[in-house]
This record gives C-alpha cells, sequence and structure tokens, in this order.
C-alpha cells in the first residue's frame, strides 16, 4: 500500500530491492553449512542464519476481498508479486 496515496500496488523498488535481500538466505532450503550444538539437556539447536522462511501474501481479490497465500519458494513469490493489484471503482 503507497503510504502518500494509500492505494494499493506492487512494491516500490527500494522494497523489491530488500526482498531480494530476504529472499537470499530467506527462502534458502538447504542445511549446507548449518551446525548443530548439543544443549546441556542433551538436545541440539541449530542456528538456522534466517533460512526456511515463509512469507504471508496478502492480496486484494477481484470481489475486494481479501486473499491470502504461503509462500516459501522464490518463483511462487515472485509471480505473487508480479500480479498487478485489480482496480476498484469506488462505492
Amino acid at each position: 500500500m503507497d503510504p502518500e496515496t494509500g492505494r494499493l500496488g506492487l512494491p516500490s523498488p527500494e522494497q523489491m530491492r530488500e526482498l531480494t535481500a530476504v529472499e537470499r538466505t530467506g527462502l534458502l532450503r538447504t542445511a549446507e553449512g548449518l551446525t548443530q550444538v548439543q544443549l546441556p539437556d542433551g538436545s541440539w539447536m541449530s542456528d538456522l542464519q534466517g533460512r526456511f522462511q515463509t512469507f504471508s501474501v496478502v492480496r486484494l481479490g477481484p470481489d475486494g476481498g481479501f486473499r491470502m497465500d504461503c509462500v516459501d519458494d522464490p518463483l511462487a513469490l515472485w509471480r505473487a508479486l508480479a500480479l498487478p493489484a485489480p482496480v476498484l471503482e469506488d462505492r
């Protein structure tokens, strides 16, 4: 949502750059390079380094209602962000 106009639309170029940076780590699905540490109680812990995230994407549907999706892979995230928001007439 544009903070000045309140209109729905695609993320700004700056927001897209931020999303790209998050995507580089947040959507990674590999454990390569992660280390495990055994805790005093015998359980194990891993620092996921920001990986394995899921993103919630909320879009305005053609009926004016909200549609929510969860995505956990880069292609699904970019597809969801690339869809234009529908233009609604004032009611």
